[in-house]
């Protein structure tokens, strides 16, 4: 082999290493949620389950719950993920029930959503290296909107309606 070649083979050889050791050290990081807010407000999970504000099976090894029910629904619910301090990777996210397409997650690690919807949902994380989906994690749970809760919404609705009216008519 030429000297040339040779040098040529062990450079190519060098970036390949070094290419596939950065998006495997991407692919070890784990990508995971580390915290959860509900309506703006950090979360023990196991008293909010005694307290009956919630409702699920067990916490995972990342003591977060499995089968997760808000059976009188939230309105807002963040999550916050270990991001890398890594130029290459980025973050996207989507709720999966209220969402339509993909967003970019910011540099601060916290997704937020306002006006959560009513029924079944899924919050999906995905870390981006080279234009390539290299790890996901997906958080699953229900979000009831009890009849209660939407008959008071009417019922709100109903007497601000008639306020309105009323002060109509004494100008």
């Amino acid at each position: 082999m030429s000297k040339e070649l040779t040098i040529l083979f062990y450079s190519t050889l060098i970036m390949l290493v070094t290419i596939s050791a950065s998006e495997l050290k991407a692919r070890d990081s784990k990508l995971k949620i580390d915290q959860i807010k509900v309506n703006d407000r950090d979360v023990i999970w196991p008293s909010l389950l005694k307290s009956g504000f919630v409702f699920y099976e067990k916490l995972n090894k990342d003591r977060l719950p499995v089968n997760l029910e808000f059976p009188n629904g939230v309105q807002k619910i963040s999550f916050r993920f270990n991001k890398l301090e890594n130029k290459k990777i980025s973050y996207r996210y989507k709720l999966i029930g209220q969402d339509s397409i993909w967003k970019k997650a910011d540099v601060s690690g916290w997704v937020n959503f306002d006006n959560v919807k009513n029924g079944s949902l899924c919050f999906v994380l995905q870390e981006i290296c080279n234009k390539k989906v290299i790890d996901e994690v997906r958080f699953k749970f229900l979000n009831k909107l009890t009849e209660a809760i939407i008959f008071a919404d009417i019922y709100a609705l109903t007497v601000l309606i008639f306020l309105i009216i009323v002060i109509i008519k004494i100008k």
